[in-house]
Protein backbone atom coordinates (compact mmCIF):
# COMPACT_ATOMS: atom_id res chain seq x y z
CA UNK A 1 0.00 0.00 0.00
CA UNK A 2 1.04 3.32 -0.69
CA UNK A 3 0.07 6.41 1.39
CA UNK A 4 1.43 10.32 0.60
CA UNK A 5 2.60 11.48 3.45
CA UNK A 6 4.25 15.17 2.65
CA UNK A 7 6.88 17.00 0.11
CA UNK A 8 10.54 16.63 0.41
CA UNK A 9 10.44 20.53 0.53
CA UNK A 10 7.47 21.76 2.88
CA UNK A 11 8.26 25.39 3.60
CA UNK A 12 5.38 28.29 2.91
CA UNK A 13 6.10 31.89 3.37
CA UNK A 14 2.97 32.61 5.69
CA UNK A 15 1.34 30.42 7.13
CA UNK A 16 -1.92 28.94 4.88
CA UNK A 17 -4.93 30.10 6.72
CA UNK A 18 -7.05 29.18 3.98
CA UNK A 19 -6.04 25.60 3.73
CA UNK A 20 -6.28 25.44 7.48
CA UNK A 21 -10.02 26.64 6.86
CA UNK A 22 -11.12 24.10 4.60
CA UNK A 23 -9.71 21.44 6.04
CA UNK A 24 -11.69 22.21 9.59
CA UNK A 25 -14.45 23.10 7.57
CA UNK A 26 -14.76 20.02 6.29
CA UNK A 27 -13.78 18.18 9.39
CA UNK A 28 -16.74 19.52 11.10
CA UNK A 29 -19.44 19.30 8.35
CA UNK A 30 -18.27 15.55 8.35
CA UNK A 31 -18.59 15.74 12.62
CA UNK A 32 -22.06 17.20 12.65
CA UNK A 33 -23.36 15.05 10.04
CA UNK A 34 -21.79 11.54 11.70
CA UNK A 35 -23.17 12.75 15.46
CA UNK A 36 -26.40 13.51 14.50
CA UNK A 37 -27.41 9.90 13.50
CA UNK A 38 -29.82 10.72 10.89
CA UNK A 39 -28.58 9.50 8.26
CA UNK A 40 -27.52 5.89 10.03
CA UNK A 41 -31.37 5.99 10.50
CA UNK A 42 -32.35 6.87 7.08
CA UNK A 43 -29.99 4.69 5.81
CA UNK A 44 -32.03 1.43 7.67
CA UNK A 45 -35.12 3.06 6.58
CA UNK A 46 -34.02 2.92 3.11
CA UNK A 47 -32.99 -0.23 3.15
CA UNK A 48 -36.19 -1.90 4.94
CA UNK A 49 -38.71 -0.12 2.29
CA UNK A 50 -36.49 -1.26 -0.63
CA UNK A 51 -36.77 -5.09 0.82
CA UNK A 52 -40.42 -4.15 1.33
CA UNK A 53 -41.00 -2.98 -2.66
CA UNK A 54 -38.79 -5.76 -3.88
CA UNK A 55 -40.87 -8.38 -2.29
CA UNK A 56 -43.92 -7.32 -3.04
CA UNK A 57 -42.41 -7.04 -6.84
CA UNK A 58 -41.03 -10.79 -6.45
CA UNK A 59 -44.70 -11.67 -5.42
CA UNK A 60 -46.38 -10.13 -8.75
CA UNK A 61 -43.67 -10.17 -11.23
CA UNK A 62 -46.44 -9.63 -14.24
CA UNK A 63 -46.02 -5.96 -12.56
CA UNK A 64 -44.16 -2.65 -14.05
CA UNK A 65 -41.66 -1.53 -11.30
CA UNK A 66 -41.89 2.50 -11.56
CA UNK A 67 -39.12 3.54 -13.67
CA UNK A 68 -38.46 7.13 -11.07
CA UNK A 69 -36.99 4.10 -9.29
CA UNK A 70 -33.80 4.01 -11.58
CA UNK A 71 -32.84 7.50 -11.14
CA UNK A 72 -32.09 6.96 -7.75
CA UNK A 73 -30.30 3.75 -8.25
CA UNK A 74 -27.32 5.62 -9.52
CA UNK A 75 -25.80 7.19 -12.57
CA UNK A 76 -24.04 5.52 -15.01
CA UNK A 77 -25.58 2.12 -12.54
CA UNK A 78 -28.99 3.47 -13.45
CA UNK A 79 -29.04 2.23 -17.01
CA UNK A 80 -27.46 -1.16 -16.40
CA UNK A 81 -29.98 -2.23 -13.62
CA UNK A 82 -33.35 -1.08 -15.46
CA UNK A 83 -31.72 -3.42 -18.29
CA UNK A 84 -31.45 -6.10 -15.46
CA UNK A 85 -34.63 -5.65 -14.16
CA UNK A 86 -36.62 -5.21 -17.83
CA UNK A 87 -34.95 -9.12 -18.51
CA UNK A 88 -35.84 -10.53 -15.31
CA UNK A 89 -39.40 -9.52 -15.72
CA UNK A 90 -39.78 -10.23 -19.26
CA UNK A 91 -38.33 -13.87 -18.22
CA UNK A 92 -40.89 -13.90 -14.95
CA UNK A 93 -43.81 -12.94 -16.97
CA UNK A 94 -43.19 -15.37 -19.26
CA UNK A 95 -42.80 -18.62 -16.43
CA UNK A 96 -45.60 -17.06 -14.79
CA UNK A 97 -49.06 -18.40 -17.01
CA UNK A 98 -51.59 -16.96 -14.62
CA UNK A 99 -52.61 -13.12 -14.73
CA UNK A 100 -55.25 -11.62 -12.32
CA UNK A 101 -58.28 -10.38 -13.79
CA UNK A 102 -57.49 -6.70 -15.22
CA UNK A 103 -58.87 -5.06 -11.80
CA UNK A 104 -56.66 -6.79 -9.47
CA UNK A 105 -53.72 -6.02 -11.46
CA UNK A 106 -54.61 -2.02 -11.65
CA UNK A 107 -54.85 -2.16 -7.81
CA UNK A 108 -51.82 -4.64 -7.66
CA UNK A 109 -50.12 -2.11 -9.99
CA UNK A 110 -50.96 0.98 -7.29
CA UNK A 111 -49.65 -0.73 -4.69
CA UNK A 112 -46.03 -1.38 -6.13
CA UNK A 113 -46.27 2.42 -7.37
CA UNK A 114 -47.15 3.23 -3.48
CA UNK A 115 -44.48 1.26 -2.07
CA UNK A 116 -42.19 3.06 -4.81
CA UNK A 117 -43.03 6.02 -4.12
CA UNK A 118 -42.06 5.39 -0.41
CA UNK A 119 -38.53 4.23 -1.35
CA UNK A 120 -38.40 7.53 -3.34
CA UNK A 121 -39.45 9.85 -0.41
CA UNK A 122 -36.32 7.99 1.74
CA UNK A 123 -33.87 8.77 -0.58
CA UNK A 124 -34.74 12.22 -0.58
CA UNK A 125 -35.08 12.53 2.84
CA UNK A 126 -31.25 11.86 3.08
CA UNK A 127 -28.84 14.75 4.25
CA UNK A 128 -26.73 13.95 0.85
CA UNK A 129 -30.13 14.61 -1.18
CA UNK A 130 -31.15 17.42 0.61
CA UNK A 131 -27.53 19.25 0.78
CA UNK A 132 -25.60 17.60 -1.87
CA UNK A 133 -25.18 18.31 -5.58
CA UNK A 134 -28.26 16.45 -7.47
CA UNK A 135 -27.43 17.03 -11.19
CA UNK A 136 -31.51 16.37 -11.80
CA UNK A 137 -32.38 19.53 -9.96
CA UNK A 138 -28.92 21.36 -10.01
CA UNK A 139 -29.15 23.97 -6.92
CA UNK A 140 -26.67 26.51 -5.93
CA UNK A 141 -26.96 25.68 -2.76
CA UNK A 142 -26.09 21.94 -3.56
CA UNK A 143 -22.86 22.53 -5.40
CA UNK A 144 -22.05 24.63 -2.32
CA UNK A 145 -22.54 22.15 -0.04
CA UNK A 146 -21.59 19.20 -1.39
CA UNK A 147 -17.68 20.25 -1.31
CA UNK A 148 -17.76 20.37 2.31
CA UNK A 149 -19.84 16.92 2.35
CA UNK A 150 -18.98 13.10 2.85
CA UNK A 151 -20.00 9.73 2.94
CA UNK A 152 -17.67 7.99 5.49
CA UNK A 153 -14.53 8.43 7.22
CA UNK A 154 -12.07 6.89 4.52
CA UNK A 155 -13.59 9.23 1.95
CA UNK A 156 -12.66 12.20 4.73
CA UNK A 157 -9.64 11.02 5.22
CA UNK A 158 -8.75 10.61 1.89
CA UNK A 159 -9.39 13.46 0.39
CA UNK A 160 -7.74 15.65 3.55
CA UNK A 161 -4.96 14.43 3.03
CA UNK A 162 -4.50 14.93 -0.49
CA UNK A 163 -5.57 18.13 0.29
CA UNK A 164 -3.04 18.90 2.92
CA UNK A 165 -0.28 17.49 0.69
CA UNK A 166 -0.87 20.12 -2.39
CA UNK A 167 -3.12 23.14 -1.38
CA UNK A 168 -0.71 24.53 1.63
CA UNK A 169 2.06 25.15 -1.06
CA UNK A 170 -0.53 26.49 -4.06
CA UNK A 171 -1.99 28.86 -1.70
CA UNK A 172 1.65 30.12 -1.29
CA UNK A 173 2.43 30.75 -4.47
CA UNK A 174 -0.96 31.55 -5.58
CA UNK A 175 -1.86 34.04 -2.39
CA UNK A 176 -4.86 33.80 -0.08
CA UNK A 177 -7.78 35.24 -1.96
CA UNK A 178 -6.74 34.02 -5.47
CA UNK A 179 -6.35 29.95 -3.89
CA UNK A 180 -9.78 30.77 -1.94
CA UNK A 181 -11.36 31.73 -4.97
CA UNK A 182 -9.92 29.55 -7.64
CA UNK A 183 -10.21 26.00 -5.07
CA UNK A 184 -14.84 26.92 -4.82
CA UNK A 185 -14.44 27.72 -8.77
CA UNK A 186 -12.85 24.33 -9.17
CA UNK A 187 -15.70 22.66 -7.35
CA UNK A 188 -17.99 24.15 -9.23
CA UNK A 189 -16.51 23.20 -12.22
CA UNK A 190 -16.15 19.37 -11.11
CA UNK A 191 -19.72 19.27 -9.99
CA UNK A 192 -20.68 20.30 -13.79
CA UNK A 193 -18.43 17.98 -15.55
CA UNK A 194 -20.28 15.46 -13.63
CA UNK A 195 -23.52 16.72 -13.94
CA UNK A 196 -22.98 16.86 -18.13
CA UNK A 197 -22.52 13.02 -18.21
CA UNK A 198 -25.16 12.13 -16.09
CA UNK A 199 -27.81 15.33 -16.37
CA UNK A 200 -30.97 13.26 -14.73
CA UNK A 201 -29.49 11.37 -12.42
CA UNK A 202 -30.80 12.14 -9.22
CA UNK A 203 -28.67 11.03 -7.21
CA UNK A 204 -26.30 12.82 -5.00
CA UNK A 205 -22.71 14.36 -5.85
CA UNK A 206 -21.43 14.79 -2.14
CA UNK A 207 -17.61 15.41 -1.30
CA UNK A 208 -14.22 17.49 -1.85
CA UNK A 209 -12.49 15.38 -4.62
CA UNK A 210 -13.54 17.38 -7.29
CA UNK A 211 -12.32 20.77 -5.62
CA UNK A 212 -8.67 18.69 -4.73
CA UNK A 213 -8.16 17.48 -8.20
CA UNK A 214 -8.61 21.18 -9.48
CA UNK A 215 -5.97 22.00 -6.92
CA UNK A 216 -3.83 18.77 -8.21
CA UNK A 217 -4.26 20.02 -11.62
CA UNK A 218 -3.02 23.44 -11.21
CA UNK A 219 0.08 22.05 -8.57
CA UNK A 220 1.15 19.78 -11.72
CA UNK A 221 1.94 23.20 -13.84
CA UNK A 222 2.89 25.40 -11.22
CA UNK A 223 4.97 22.88 -8.80
CA UNK A 224 5.65 19.87 -11.04
CA UNK A 225 9.51 19.98 -9.86
CA UNK A 226 8.15 19.12 -6.35
CA UNK A 227 8.93 15.77 -4.48
CA UNK A 228 6.17 14.06 -2.92
CA UNK A 229 6.71 11.41 -0.23
CA UNK A 230 5.46 8.04 -0.04
CA UNK A 231 4.96 5.85 2.96
CA UNK A 232 5.11 2.19 1.48
CA UNK A 233 3.61 -0.87 3.73
CA UNK A 234 4.45 -3.97 1.50
CA UNK A 235 2.32 -6.52 3.72
CA UNK A 236 -0.90 -4.80 5.21
CA UNK A 237 -0.56 -6.93 8.16
CA UNK A 238 2.97 -6.98 8.87
CA UNK A 239 3.06 -2.71 9.62
CA UNK A 240 6.18 -2.38 10.95
CA UNK A 241 7.80 -3.41 7.45
CA UNK A 242 7.74 -0.11 5.60
CA UNK A 243 10.00 2.32 4.10
CA UNK A 244 9.69 5.77 2.26
CA UNK A 245 10.93 7.07 -1.12
CA UNK A 246 10.16 10.32 -3.16
CA UNK A 247 8.45 11.21 -6.57
CA UNK A 248 8.21 14.49 -8.33
CA UNK A 249 4.68 15.95 -8.86
CA UNK A 250 5.13 15.60 -12.77
CA UNK A 251 5.35 11.55 -12.34
CA UNK A 252 2.67 11.28 -9.61
CA UNK A 253 -0.18 13.49 -10.93
CA UNK A 254 -0.34 12.82 -14.22
CA UNK A 255 -0.31 8.80 -13.36
CA UNK A 256 -3.34 9.70 -10.94
CA UNK A 257 -5.32 11.20 -13.52
CA UNK A 258 -4.61 8.47 -15.88
CA UNK A 259 -5.58 6.50 -13.41
CA UNK A 260 -9.54 8.31 -13.15
CA UNK A 261 -9.79 7.78 -16.64
CA UNK A 262 -8.62 4.32 -17.05
CA UNK A 263 -11.28 3.76 -14.47
CA UNK A 264 -14.07 5.65 -15.59
CA UNK A 265 -13.83 3.33 -18.55
CA UNK A 266 -13.37 0.24 -17.01
CA UNK A 267 -16.06 0.59 -14.14
CA UNK A 268 -18.62 3.54 -15.34
CA UNK A 269 -20.70 2.26 -12.42
CA UNK A 270 -18.47 2.30 -9.79
CA UNK A 271 -20.36 4.85 -7.68
CA UNK A 272 -17.37 7.18 -7.65
CA UNK A 273 -17.66 10.70 -9.68
CA UNK A 274 -15.02 9.80 -12.50
CA UNK A 275 -16.12 13.11 -14.26
CA UNK A 276 -15.74 15.17 -11.51
CA UNK A 277 -12.07 14.46 -11.10
CA UNK A 278 -11.58 14.79 -14.15
CA UNK A 279 -13.25 18.01 -14.31
CA UNK A 280 -11.62 19.15 -11.96
CA UNK A 281 -8.06 18.37 -12.85
CA UNK A 282 -8.31 19.90 -16.36
CA UNK A 283 -9.48 22.88 -15.05
CA UNK A 284 -6.87 22.97 -12.66
CA UNK A 285 -4.02 22.83 -15.36
CA UNK A 286 -6.00 25.81 -17.85
CA UNK A 287 -6.20 28.01 -14.44
CA UNK A 288 -2.17 27.70 -13.69
CA UNK A 289 -1.47 28.05 -17.29
CA UNK A 290 -3.24 31.34 -17.33
CA UNK A 291 -2.00 32.97 -14.21
CA UNK A 292 1.65 31.82 -15.64
CA UNK A 293 1.32 33.51 -19.01
CA UNK A 294 -0.68 36.46 -17.82
CA UNK A 295 2.18 36.46 -15.24
CA UNK A 296 0.09 37.64 -12.39
CA UNK A 297 2.07 35.94 -10.19
CA UNK A 298 5.27 37.83 -10.76
CA UNK A 299 3.16 41.43 -11.21
CA UNK A 300 0.48 41.18 -8.70
CA UNK A 301 0.76 38.43 -5.82
CA UNK A 302 4.73 38.02 -4.99
CA UNK A 303 5.01 41.72 -4.30
CA UNK A 304 2.14 42.10 -2.34
CA UNK A 305 3.54 39.14 -0.44
CA UNK A 306 7.05 40.03 -0.08
CA UNK A 307 5.71 43.65 0.91
CA UNK A 308 3.79 41.60 4.22
CA UNK A 309 6.30 39.52 4.98
CA UNK A 310 9.78 41.53 4.22
CA UNK A 311 10.92 44.61 6.19
CA UNK A 312 12.02 47.86 4.95
CA UNK A 313 14.33 50.42 6.12
CA UNK A 314 12.67 53.38 8.28
CA UNK A 315 12.86 56.37 5.30
CA UNK A 316 13.68 58.88 8.76
CA UNK A 317 16.72 56.53 9.45
CA UNK A 318 17.73 57.02 6.00
CA UNK A 319 17.43 60.46 5.45
CA UNK A 320 19.55 60.64 9.54
CA UNK A 321 21.92 58.46 7.91
CA UNK A 322 22.64 60.96 4.63
CA UNK A 323 22.37 63.57 6.96
CA UNK A 324 25.29 62.30 9.29
CA UNK A 325 27.11 61.35 6.09
CA UNK A 326 27.11 65.05 4.91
Amino acid sequence: MLIPIGQVNSEVRRLPWVTIVLLSLNTLVFGLMTLGGADKENSREVRKRTIHLVQYWQAHPYLELPKELSDYWGTARASRIRKQIDAEHEKMRKLSPLFPEPEAMAEEQKELARRGRSLVEAFQASSSYRFGFVPGKKTAQGVLFSMFMHGGWMHLLGNMLFLFITAPFLEDVFGRPMFAGFYLVAGVVAAFAHAMKFPDAMTPLIGASGAIAGVMGAFLIRLGQSRIKFLCVPILFLPFIRFTFALPAFVVLPFWFLEQLIWNWLMPDAGVAWWAHIGGFLFGMAFALVVGVARIEERFIHPSIEKEIGWQQHPGLTRAGEARAA
